[in-house]
């Protein structure tokens, strides 16, 4: 096993909206349910995550 840098590493995990859509029925109600909960919550676009990546 390698050591790790000590640089910050991202493992994002998903679901994703992809280009504005969510991919699932599911997803859709696990998004509305976030959103409920606090309006800055909510899937994230997988392109938008993909740029900062």
């Amino acid at each position: 096993m390698s050591r790790c840098s000590r640089r910050w590493i991202a493992d994002p995990n998903g679901p994703y909206k992809r280009e504005g859509f969510e991919t699932a029925p599911s997803n859709q109600a696990f998004d509305r349910n976030l959103r409920n909960r606090n309006p800055a919550w909510g899937l994230r676009d997988l392109e938008a995550v993909a740029a900062i990546a």
